[in-house]
């Protein structure tokens, strides 16, 4: 039996790759999940020794772009950067498009 006065080992949050995507509902037992093959996340640097330095950049960009099993194409941008005032934050620029591909 749990006590809510003492706290217990921290949750185990470790991602895992998978290659579908998976879908709950509340009166559901299990999930289940439909294959999507997804493209790999693109990472670019814009640190000040890469060579084509923007400073009007952020240091750190990632691009995603994966089709969901509704017809919705998703793109994702974040940008972070390591600056005093400005390492607190991500920025995460979503891009949703009716394409009907499954």
């Amino acid at each position: 039996m749990k006590n809510m006065l003492v706290p217990g080992a921290p949750p185990y949050n470790t991602p895992t790759q998978t290659d579908y995507e998976v879908f709950t509902s509340g009166l559901q037992e299990d999930t289940y999940g439909v294959a999507s093959i997804r493209e790999p996340m693109t990472l670019m640097k814009n640190y000040i020794e890469e060579p084509g330095f923007n400073p009007q950049l952020p240091e750190e960009m990632s691009y995603a772009t994966w089709h969901t099993s509704t017809g919705i194409t998703v793109t994702r941008r974040s940008y972070v950067w390591s600056y005093p005032g400005y390492r607190d934050f991500i920025i995460y620029d979503y891009k949703f498009k009716n394409t009907g591909k499954i």
